[in-house]
């Protein structure tokens, strides 16, 4: 993840570190380029938590449901 985070970045530190401000219409898409990445991180925090939650459950022999599951099969 901090590796995309780099990458996402490089256009923002090469345009401070540049004399002219030939990069800075890239500054204009930073924003687009990092929420996503911040979305993709929360679902993940959102996922690890659901799996703990259920882990727990389990442990203690109580049955879970995942929110936001797909029941496909009956």
């Amino acid at each position: 993840m901090i590796l995309v985070l780099l990458i996402v970045l490089i256009p923002f530190i090469l345009g401070l570190l540049s004399e002219d401000n030939s990069l800075s219409f890239l500054y204009l898409f930073i924003p687009l380029q990092i929420l996503p990445v911040f979305v993709v991180m929360a679902v993940m925090l959102f996922q690890l938590i659901m799996a703990i939650i259920a882990g727990v459950r389990a442990y203690n022999g109580q049955s879970y449901r995942y929110p936001f599951n797909l029941r496909l099969l009956k």
